[in-house]
């Protein structure tokens, strides 16, 4: 009798030590997979990411061709208020919107695929009419 207990505790230590080996390996595979890790209350949280922190440079323009007008395929636009930030994407028909009830002025830099550089938007016809 006392033989078979020995027995069991010697299974239970081997088996706890395997599930110890198992579950260290598993943490550092997580770790190389992913930002991020689970917490002691389950919640999975991030590691500090380095995002950079530089805005945006905009040009001005203040002529657009009208052939480039016609060959901007892409509607879906951006928009700068102060010229640092870009807000979108919008559509052209939200961007047309917020022209007309003066929420955008006819100043503000604007810019879509195909454009070589953000332009006021009283340059585009399409959009001030």
């Amino acid at each position: 009798m006392e033989r078979n207990f020995d027995m069991l505790y010697l299974v239970m230590v081997v088996v706890f030590l395997i599930a110890g080996i198992l579950l260290m390996l598993w943490n550092r595979g997580r770790e190389k997979n992913g930002p991020g890790h689970i917490d002691d209350s389950g919640m999975v949280t991030l590691k500090s990411l380095h995002l950079p922190t530089r805005r945006p440079k905009i040009k001005r323009q203040s002529n657009t061709d009208a052939s480039l007008e016609s060959k901007i395929q892409v509607k879906m636009w951006y928009y700068s208020i102060d010229g640092d930030s870009k807000h979108g994407p919008i559509t052209e028909d939200e961007l047309r919107r917020l022209l007309s009830s003066r929420r955008l002025l006819p100043d503000t830099l604007v810019w879509t695929q195909g454009l070589p550089c953000w332009s006021e938007a009283s340059t585009f016809k399409m959009l001030v009419t």
